[in-house]
This record gives C-alpha cells, structure tokens and sequence, in this order.
C-alpha cells in the first residue's frame, strides 16, 4: 500500500552534488568538512527546489527531471556555472 522510502549513499550524493560544485567553483573554504558537506547540502537542496519549479514547464527537460541521476548532472552543470558567474561578478561590485 505504502512505499517505503529507499535511502542510501547515492541519493544523498544525488543532493549534494549540485551544492558541492556551487560551492567549489565560488571559491568558499570551510574550516571543517562537515561544515562543507552541510552547506553542500543545503545548497544542493535549494537548487534542486528552485530551479525544478522553474524549469519544468520545458517539454525537453522532462525525461531529465525524472531520472535523478540525470537530473544531478545537469543542476551540477548549472550550479558549476552558476559559482563561476558569481565568482566572476563579485568581485565588481564591490
């Protein structure tokens, strides 16, 4: 009747990925891993959360959305993307 939830190392890794490439590619150092792995996380989260919401009206990007292995790839491509213009604007800001 009910599903029961499959967790395991990859889909945790599944979620940390885009945060982690984010992270990395801004340049920010944390003074522990954990504290890298947490703001992986919440990172990674906050993606995933935003940008499906946004991009999932595209008719292309569907069968992307429903594998989340895919799906990891491409928000990792993004968020890779998204900390180097970040790491290219900020400084000019200032």
């Amino acid at each position: 009747m009910y599903e029961t939830l499959q967790f395991d190392i990859a889909n945790l890794l599944l979620f940390t990925m885009p945060g982690f490439f984010l992270l990395w590619s801004v340049g920010y150092r944390a003074k522990s891993d954990f504290v890298f792995f947490m703001f992986s996380m919440f990172w990674g989260n906050a993606l995933m959360m935003i940008f499906i919401y946004k991009i999932s009206f595209m008719k292309w990007m569907t069968p992307l959305l429903n594998n989340p292995y895919a799906g990891a790839v491409v928000f990792s491509i993004f968020a890779y993307a998204l900390g180097s213009m970040i790491k290219w604007v900020k400084p000019r800001v200032k």
